[in-house]
């Protein structure tokens, strides 16, 4: 719900002609029609979605479809490989939309360097602290471990969040001492609320398995992020599609 308000707030008209493009795997699938789904309920207008496979390397034809369908905002789901291959692909067409958007799996300095300028202007929302971030110690902490295990690793979404539930076993393990066993421990994690991993993402409804409502947005200039949402993160109810 959060991201649908942002783009309904920043881009304005432009948001009643978006576009989601996503890679044609199962999973990715259902992810792409929940998230139709909730954008359409939230208000923004989708006038384009389409799955593009796994093996096509030539996106030439998506581009010319939102070109001539007059889209503002693209949102794109897929591995930043395919992102940089779209996105070449626009530029290749002279295509500027008003915003290109993706998830938090290309906050990624992998996609920073094998997109170059093509990746320039790319907004992302993430429900973590910002890696460069050097007022948040938890985050500093992961970074700090990470290059000491595997020094050059870039931080990762995945890395941050498996970090922080590894803090939320051995905290949970901790306070059940010798009563510790599978059934405890599945018993304590259920009761898990707003958990943080020690503020270093955007708290998390553990125990019911509920998807966080939080996220900040990050666009892509010259090489970095800079955050362009206002204030620590944007919090909206989530959207039923039920």
């Amino acid at each position: 719900g959060s991201m649908a308000r942002y783009v309904i707030d920043a881009y304005g008209d432009d948001a009643q002609h978006t576009a989601l493009l996503y890679v044609n795997v199962a999973d990715v699938g259902d992810a792409a029609m929940s998230l139709v789904k909730s954008w359409t309920k939230a208000g923004v207008g989708m006038d384009y979605v389409q799955a593009i496979d796994v093996a096509e390397f030539n996106y030439a034809p998506y581009v010319q479809q939102l070109k001539d369908r007059g889209i503002k905002v693209v949102h794109y789901i897929g591995p930043y490989q395919f992102t940089v291959r779209l996105q070449q692909a626009m530029a290749q067409q002279d295509y500027t939309p008003t915003a290109f958007i993706q998830d938090q799996t290309i906050y990624d300095q992998r996609y920073v360097d094998e997109a170059g300028d093509v990746g320039n202007g790319t907004v992302v929302y993430v429900s973590t602290a910002r890696f460069d971030d050097t007022s948040n110690k938890e985050m500093q902490l992961y970074q700090q471990w990470l290059q000491q295990v595997r020094p050059g690793a870039s931080p990762s979404i995945y890395g941050v969040y498996a970090w922080s539930a590894t803090r939320l076993f051995v905290e949970q393990a901790v306070a059940l001492g010798g009563r510790l066993t599978r059934e405890t421990m599945i018993e304590a994690l259920r009761k898990v609320r707003g958990w943080t991993g020690n503020q270093i993402h955007s708290p998390q409804e553990v125990g019911t398995k509920v998807t966080g409502k939080c996220i900040r947005v990050v666009q892509l200039e010259a090489g970095r992020w800079k955050q362009i949402s206002p204030g620590d993160y944007l919090c909206s109810p989530l959207i039923s599609i039920a």
